[in-house]
């Protein structure tokens, strides 16, 4: 498994867009933890939602457990079904990506 570029790529591209968003989380938004930040911001309604730092960075935290989680599975699964071992890590690679645009997304509304 681990010479497989199709399983390999997609676990090094995801740890590095989450470790991407986990900078860039760090670096732009404000200390001290307490602030409040806008996590949730609807074009009718305005502001939904407010959360902190630490939530932020816990969903980056929980987005890092759900990659090693896929990446555990695909590995598990990659001797029986090869196909549903891409599926899972491609997967999770546009999870990160996700993950990367709403920390993104919740730099700059705030």
């Amino acid at each position: 498994m681990w010479k497989d570029k199709f399983i390999l790529v997609p676990l090094i591209l995801g740890s590095l867009l989450i470790l991407a968003s986990f900078i860039l989380a760090l670096t732009k938004l404000s200390f001290p933890l307490e602030t409040s930040l806008v996590v949730r911001y609807e074009s009718l309604r305005g502001v939904r939602d407010f959360g902190n730092v630490i939530s932020i960075i816990s969903i980056v935290l929980v987005a890092l457990f759900y990659l090693l989680a896929d990446f555990f599975l695909a590995w598990f699964i990659y001797g029986k079904r090869k196909l549903y071992s891409y599926l899972i890590s491609y997967t999770s690679l546009f999870f990160s990506l996700l993950i990367l645009i709403y920390i993104g997304v919740i730099i700059g509304a705030n």
